[in-house]
């Protein structure tokens, strides 16, 4: 962050020095936040714009962000969230309660997360590597919630085509009599 030529407009040199002196940055108190200070440099100049000379201060502050925040409160839990979806790959595919409300129950945690994580996040123009992250653990969350709906489906159409046949079974049995 960069703050550079702030107005000084009717203020001399020593205004502006009496200003910065006052002026304090603390790294106590307030709310824990995801980056370490770095660095704070501060800088005072003359600019000669004619006909008049201004004083200038630039205030240069560096931020560090600290990875273990968002390990904590994002990845970690988004991957299990991905883990608990594939609980259902070993629920019977008949237990069709079970499998969907475990299914709808991650999708919706992981929208939750993912609302989570935009929020405490600045608003940019471009793709950032958590955005990608959340993509694909949605993308395996629901991909697990529509093996469900393939397997059910699948498993529903097996069992008509076995009525069927059975079906037909017992009816070429109980004919079988005319044709002695």
């Amino acid at each position: 962050m960069k703050l550079k030529h702030a107005n000084a407009r009717g203020n001399t040199m020593r205004d502006i020095e009496s200003i910065r002196d006052d002026m304090s940055i603390s790294t106590r108190g307030g709310t824990a936040r995801p980056f370490n200070l770095m660095g704070l440099n501060s800088s005072e100049e003359l600019r000669h714009l004619l006909p008049w000379t201004y004083p200038c201060v630039e205030a240069v502050i560096r931020f560090q962000r600290q990875t273990g925040y968002y390990l904590i409160q994002t990845y970690i839990p988004t991957f299990l969230i991905v883990c608990l979806s594939w609980i259902s790959f070993w629920i019977d595919s008949s237990a069709s309660t079970a499998r969907v409300a475990l299914g709808i129950t991650t999708v919706l945690t992981m929208t939750t997360q993912t609302s989570a994580a935009q929020e405490s996040l600045p608003r940019v123009s471009y793709v950032k590597a958590i955005d990608v992250w959340m993509a694909v653990c949605l993308l395996f969350v629901f991909s697990a919630l529509l093996e469900f709906s393939a397997v059910n489906f699948l498993g529903r159409l097996a069992d008509a085509r076995k009525a069927k046949r059975k079906k037909a079974k017992v009816f070429f049995d109980n004919e079988a009599w005319l044709f002695d």
